[in-house]
């Protein structure tokens, strides 16, 4: 009788451990924290960042290993979607998507894949289709929450000239590293009270209105409300990764800013 009860305490606890487990990895996985690599980068993954993200191709040598191990957390951590007509979306589309969000990771901290992102919504088109068609991207306000949508041409049309300085993935990424606070106010989470006190310095109300589109003062290739904050640090973002001598050259406390926040110098990278 008492190896029986034995028997079943083993049992019990086994099923015990194996849920236990279950249910961490399900965590991790929704958190995007859970990073695989049982096996190498695969190379055409690879050829999908050399073709889609010349971003890439800038990228120093001694990054490159982190960054592929960013890409890898990224595809595995998020839940994918196909929307509006599209068949699936690919392992090129995800390496392509993955590969420019991931440069604003790059230096953080492990375990930081845009937590409050749980599923990348792909649409084929950022334009509308034939009548009856829902092929394009609905407007910003009716996105469902937890959820970034990109339209796959825009992706690729943006993320392959960086003369445009324009990059949909980056801006999208950077609005959802602005919002992990709760709050749309181009402020993202920073490490110390100092860091505020530049923030407020550097992107003042006063810098603020002089993006206006139209008055011929904006340091962006993007058309944004007078004073939206938050779309201004997105296109910072884009333009601190797309056209960093430019900001550089323009506006040096802006680049310094992003540079301590995104922990790179992206400007050292088109020297080399």
């Amino acid at each position: 009788m008492l190896s029986f009860r034995v028997l079943y305490l083993v049992i019990g606890l086994l099923l015990l451990f194996m849920a236990g487990a279950w249910l961490w990895r399900r965590m991790l996985r929704r958190t995007g924290a859970l990073r695989l690599r049982h096996f190498a980068f695969p190379p055409e993954w690879l050829g999908y960042l050399e073709t889609n993200v010349p971003l890439y191709r800038r990228l120093p040598v001694d990054l490159r290993e982190r960054f592929q191990d960013r890409i890898l957390n990224f595809v595995d951590g998020k839940r994918w979607k196909h929307c509006g007509g599209l068949e699936a979306v690919t392992d090129e589309m995800k390496v392509t998507i993955a590969g420019q969000a991931c440069f604003l990771l790059l230096n953080r901290e492990y375990g930081q894949n845009f937590s409050k992102v749980l599923y990348i919504m792909v649409y084929p088109s950022s334009s509308p289709g034939r009548e009856g068609e829902e092929n394009a991207l609905p407007p910003v306000e009716a996105w469902p929450s937890a959820s970034v949508l990109l339209a796959w041409d825009e992706v690729q049309k943006t993320a392959r000239d960086l003369r445009d300085e324009r990059n949909e993935v980056i801006h999208q990424f950077a609005r959802q590293l602005d919002l992990e606070d709760g709050k749309a106010d181009g402020r993202p989470i920073l490490q110390d009270r100092f860091q505020h006190t530049a923030w407020a310095r550097v992107i003042s109300p006063e810098f603020l209105k002089t993006q206006t589109p139209g008055e011929g003062h904006s340091l962006f290739n993007r058309p944004m409300g007078s004073g939206d904050a938050a779309e201004v640090f997105a296109a910072a973002t884009e333009l601190f990764f797309e056209g960093p001598e430019v900001l550089l050259k323009k506006n040096p406390g802006l680049y310094g800013l992003l540079s301590d926040f995104y922990k790179l110098h992206p400007a050292r990278w088109l020297k080399r």
